[in-house]
């Protein structure tokens, strides 16, 4: 492979995951979940909900699924570049909370640690039929308060999980990801 072709497909493995993250970050934050679902709007919560979301895309990384043209060496590069851009974001915003420069490679690798840990667990609790997901997203998403608030996000989640897995993977190396919408409110219709 010539020298040119490998940082040209590395400049666009970087554009598509910068994409794909941005996408993904754009969903964590979208009011209709604090909102509609009542998901706690804090710091920690709105970490674990981009925690959440990512966890769901990467775990579509590592499996084969609708179109899986791509190949198995694509998903594992587009899934580490999607870890950069995470590890990014998460230096950026230590530093904007103030985290002296000394203590942010810590907080980085404990929120690198804390998604590797989320994704084993989400994967675990998705391979399930039971309410271990509900369990789950109770235990990070809401810290463990407001028993029963889980379960609308948990249905989203797994819902989620499931149009991922229809995705065509050829999408996701291009940057592209398409999460379903979220549930109406109790009032009225839902948001997207």
């Amino acid at each position: 492979m010539p020298l040119w072709s490998f940082f040209g497909e590395r400049s666009q493995l970087k554009r598509s995951a910068t994409e794909l993250y941005g996408s993904i970050v754009a969903q964590a934050r979208a009011p209709a979940p604090y909102r509609a679902l009542k998901v706690p709007d804090t710091p920690e919560a709105r970490l674990e909900m981009l925690m959440l979301h990512l966890a769901l895309v990467l775990l579509r990384l590592s499996t084969d699924g609708v179109g899986h043209s791509g190949g198995r060496r694509a998903r594992e590069r587009l899934a580490r570049a999607l870890l950069e851009a995470f590890v990014c974001d998460m230096d950026v915003s230590m530093r904007e909370l103030g985290v002296g420069d000394l203590s942010v490679p810590r907080h980085v690798n404990k929120a690198v640690a804390a998604l590797y840990e989320r994704t084993r667990d989400y994967g675990a609790a998705l391979a399930r039929s039971d309410d271990g997901l509900e369990a789950l997203i109770a235990a990070r998403v809401f810290a463990g308060g407001m028993p029963g608030a889980a379960q609308p996000l948990a249905v989203w989640a797994r819902g989620a999980s499931e149009a991922l897995e229809q995705q065509p993977i050829c999408e996701l190396l291009a940057g592209r990801v398409n999460f379903p919408g979220w549930p109406p409110t109790q009032g009225g219709g839902g948001e997207k």
